[in-house]
């Protein structure tokens, strides 16, 4: 198993909204970011952790995940790392 049950990027780049929405639904927050030079409509959802302090993480238990589109197109993603855990590279 080379990403055990917590590590690993959630989805790839590029991943379309529509199988983000089903895999996880609706975000907590859809937070508009304008436009970009093509002017496709840049977003960033946000799921919030429900069980902060979990040891481990699937999805968006244990921490919040940020999710940016650019148009209908994840282009990257990052989450809230817990203050006494360093960052993942």
């Amino acid at each position: 198993m080379t990403h055990p049950l917590g590590t690993g990027a959630p989805f790839t780049r590029g991943t379309p909204k529509a199988e983000v929405l089903e895999a996880w639904g609706k975000p907590k927050h859809a937070v508009p970011h304008g436009v970009d030079e093509l002017g496709n409509t840049r977003e960033e959802w946000i799921y919030e952790g429900w069980l902060p302090g979990l040891p481990i993480d699937h999805e968006y238990i244990s921490r919040t995940k940020h999710l940016f589109f650019e148009g209908e197109n994840l282009v990257r993603w990052t989450e809230d790392v817990p203050p006494t855990e360093s960052p993942r590279d």
